[in-house]
C-alpha cells in the first residue's frame, strides 16, 4: 500500500548490529532489516551485521560516525549521539570499533534514507557515481580482512561547504554541535605526532559548494595558494612530527567554475588510511583498483614524507580531486598497499 511505499522510500530513525544469533533473532523481532554484509568478511571470524529501521512519523537520522578510541567517545556522548554498543571488530582482535548515530536539526543534517557496505575498491565508482557518501573508518580496522565501508545515502543530493581540522579531542562537541562531521581516521596514522582529523559540513546549495583543494608545504606554496584566492585551514597536519608544516586550502567560486588541476593521473580511488604498515601483508586484495573509472587527478603537489614524520614514518600523501563536476562531494583519507603511498582524497560530482 502507500503507506508502505512511503516507509521504504523514507529516511532511517534507528540502527542496530548484531554479533551473535540471538542479536539477529531480537534484531528481527524488533521490525529492523538486515544489511546483508558481513562486516567481519575475511576475517574468518563472528559475522557481524549492520541492521536499520524505518518508521513513520520518528525523527531521521542524518549523521553516522565511528569511534575506535577512547577519547573518540567523549564528544559524541555530549554532543547527543546514540550509541550502538556492539563492537563490529567482536572477536577478532582488531581496534573496538562503535556506530554512533544522530538525529540532527542544523541546516547541514540531511536525513539518511539508505546505507550499503563496500568490500572492495572496485565497487565504489559506481556508488560514487550513483550519490551515495563513504563514510570515513574501515569497519575491519586493525582486523586484517576486507576493507570495509559504510555508505550512505541521503534524502537530497548534498555537496561539501566547508572542511575544518583538528589535533586533538577537546573541541568534538562544538564541531558536532555545529553540523560537521568527522571523518574518522587520524592522519597522523602511524606516524606519531598529535591526532589529527579532518572535519566537514554539508550542503544542498550547489553555490555553497566548494570547488578546488590543494595542500601546501612550504613558504612558498602558501605565498602562491593564497594569491589564487584559497582560503587556509589554519591547523598544520603534520602537528607533533618533525615534518614540514602542511596545510590544506579550499576554493568557493559558484556553481559555475572550473577547478584547474594537474593533469598527471594516479593508479588510487577515494577512501581513508586502512591500516598500519606492519598490516599490509594480511590484506587480500590491493585498494587502488577503480581508480581511473572514479576519475581521480592530482591537484596539489606531493606531500611526501613532510605530513608525517621521516624518522617514524615512510608513507607519501597526495591531495585528489576529480575534474568532471567541480562541486565537492565527498572528503577522505586512504594508504595504498601496493607502495604504502597515502591520500587526502577529495570526490567531486
Amino acid at each position: 500500500n502507500s503507506e508502505e511505499t512511503t516507509m521504504a522510500n523514507g529516511p532511517i530513525t534507528k540502527l542496530g548490529v548484531s554479533t551473535t544469533k540471538d542479536d539477529e533473532e531480537i534484531l528481527g523481532a524488533q521490525g529492523y532489516q538486515l544489511l546483508n554484509a558481513d562486516l567481519n568478511e575475511g576475517t574468518g571470524k563472528n559475522r557481524v551485521f549492520l541492521w536499520y529501521k524505518k518508521e513513520c512519523g520518528l525523527r531521521p537520522v542524518t549523521r553516522i560516525q565511528f569511534s575506535f578510541l577512547r577519547e573518540m567517545k567523549d564528544g559524541l556522548v555530549d554532543a547527543g549521539y546514540e550509541l550502538v554498543n556492539k563492537d563490529l571488530n567482536a572477536g577478532v582482535g582488531g581496534d573496538h570499533i562503535f556506530l554512533w548515530y544522530f538525529y540532527g536539526n542544523t541546516e547541514f543534517d540531511l536525513p539518511i534514507v539508505n546505507i550499503e557496505v563496500s568490500k572492495d575498491a572496485k565497487e565504489e565508482p559506481a556508488l560514487l557515481k550513483d550519490g551515495w557518501e563513504r563514510l570515513g573508518c574501515d569497519l575491519n580496522r586493525g582486523a586484517g580482512g576486507n576493507y570495509i565501508y559504510l555508505w550512505v545515502k541521503r534524502e537530497k543530493p548534498s555537496y561539501i561547504c566547508e572542511i575544518t581540522a583538528t589535533t586533538d579531542f577537546k573541541s568534538d562537541k562544538q564541531k558536532f554541535d555545529l553540523g560537521f562531521t568527522r571523518v574518522d581516521e587520524n592522519t597522523n596514522r602511524g606516524a606519531g605526532g598529535n591526532s589529527i582529523y579532518l572535519w566537514y559540513r554539508r550542503t544542498t546549495d550547489k553555490s555553497k559548494a566548494l570547488t578546488a583543494l590543494n595542500v601546501s608545504t612550504d613558504f612558498q606554496e602558501n605565498v602562491r595558494l593564497q594569491n589564487e584566492g584559497f582560503k587556509k585551514v589554519s591547523v598544520n597536519l603534520n602537528a607533533g612530527t618533525t615534518g614540514n608544516d602542511v596545510y590544506a586550502w579550499y576554493l568557493n567560486e559558484g556553481c559555475e567554475s572550473q577547478i584547474k588541476v594537474n593533469s598527471a593521473r594516479v593508479h588510487g580511488c577515494p577512501c581513508d588510511v586502512k591500516e598500519n604498515v606492519t598490516h599490509r601483508s594480511r590484506r587480500p586484495s590491493s585498494p587502488t583498483l577503480g581508480a581511473f573509472d572514479g576519475g581521480w587527478v592530482i591537484t596539489g603537489p606531493p606531500i611526501g614524507l613532510r605530513l608525517r614524520s621521516p624518522i617514524l614514518s615512510r608513507v607519501r600523501c597526495t591531495l585528489y580531486c576529480d575534474t568532471l563536476n567541480p562541486p565537492i562531494n565527498d572528503l577522505c583519507y586512504r594508504t595504498v598497499a601496493s607502495d604504502q603511498t597515502a591520500f587526502v582524497a577529495f570526490m567531486h560530482r
